[in-house]
């Protein structure tokens, strides 16, 4: 079934123009809203155009209408600033004049929200399960970051273990320098634009953020001493989160191989939740699947575990 694309303006930021893609069918009808955060190396690159194909095809299958949305990118906004935007964008798909006035009536039901994302994505899906309120129906969150101050990304990797592409490291560095700077031009839905034969100059920033061992400094957070310990660092980790905030029903599923985010980020949030909870309550609200050998994104294309993720969603949806 041919899907239909609108794109519309849900926030302005001085010249920014934030804007969400809207993909659904042409017979909608009170559809539920599935909105997906992009990854592709968010929070510091990528495009809401970076949907992966299951999404798509299950706005047919499971009547849904999916939303890609932007949102600003690191290191030129911090976690604040770009979650800012998450609320914003929920608000919007909430508020009677916002995407429904934009949509024939009736297309959505504004009141059943779900947030789905991957890699920094599912890193902001859970950021909004945590503090939206009121909460979305579900999360979805695809080997998500949960913690910038984390080990794995505080961590100095070598070049060569985390990027697979053929740029030498000095060149990705020359490429990157007008990215880096933190007072420099703030960008969302950053596309790939390969078309001069180039190298995309922001495409190895989140190779070269892993080999600096800098996620939580490009997201201004206090990486200086008493971190761990500061409480406003604790409301963007989500296990320590945790503490304070209840999550709606969330399904993560997260590689045991994964080199772009450690396994070890999912394990800590699932732990966390298990102690709150309890095995029988989290079993019956939450669902992590961590399939053995599998690398970042490998689950986006399989039908078993997509499958899986969508009785889920439907269960709460």
């Amino acid at each position: 079934m041919a899907l239909l694309c609108d794109t519309v303006t849900f926030k302005y930021i001085e010249a920014l123009e934030l804007e969400l893609s809207v993909y659904r069918t042409e017979h909608s009808k009170n559809a539920p809203i599935l909105l997906y955060l992009h990854g592709n190396g968010s929070p510091v690159k990528g495009s809401r155009r970076d949907i992966p194909k299951h999404l798509l095809d299950g706005i047919s299958r499971f009547n849904y209408t999916l939303i890609s949305a932007d949102y600003r990118l690191a290191p030129q906004v911090g976690i604040q600033e770009i979650y800012i935007d998450v609320e914003d964008c929920i608000n919007f798909l909430r508020n009677p004049l916002g995407l429904a006035a934009w949509l024939p009536r009736g297309t959505v039901d504004r009141h059943r929200v779900a947030v789905a994302g991957s890699g920094g994505g599912g890193y902001l899906a859970l950021l909004a399960g945590l503090h939206v309120v009121p909460k979305p129906r579900a999360v979805l969150a695809l080997d998500p970051i949960t913690d910038p101050l984390g080990s794995f990304f505080t961590t100095k990797h070598l070049w060569g273990a985390v990027y697979h592409g053929d740029m030498e490291k000095n060149t990705a560095v020359s490429f990157l320098q007008q990215f880096l700077a933190p007072n420099g031009a703030v960008k969302a839905n950053y596309v790939h634009d390969n078309s001069d034969g180039q190298y995309p100059t922001r495409q190895p920033i989140y190779t070269y953020m892993l080999h600096c061992g800098n996620l939580a400094k490009m997201l201004r957070l206090n990486v200086g001493a008493g971190a761990e310990s500061d409480p406003a660092n604790d409301q963007w980790r989500v296990a320590k989160a945790l503490a304070t905030c209840e999550l709606p029903p969330t399904f993560i599923m997260h590689g045991s191989a994964d080199d772009q985010v450690d396994v070890g980020q999912s394990d800590k949030v699932v732990g966390a939740l298990m102690g709150a909870l309890g095995h029988e309550r989290f079993t019956e609200y939450n669902q992590y699947e961590r399939p053995q050998g599998w690398g970042h994104a490998s689950g986006d294309e399989s039908g078993q575990y997509m499958d899986r993720m969508y009785e889920f969603l439907q269960s709460w949806i």
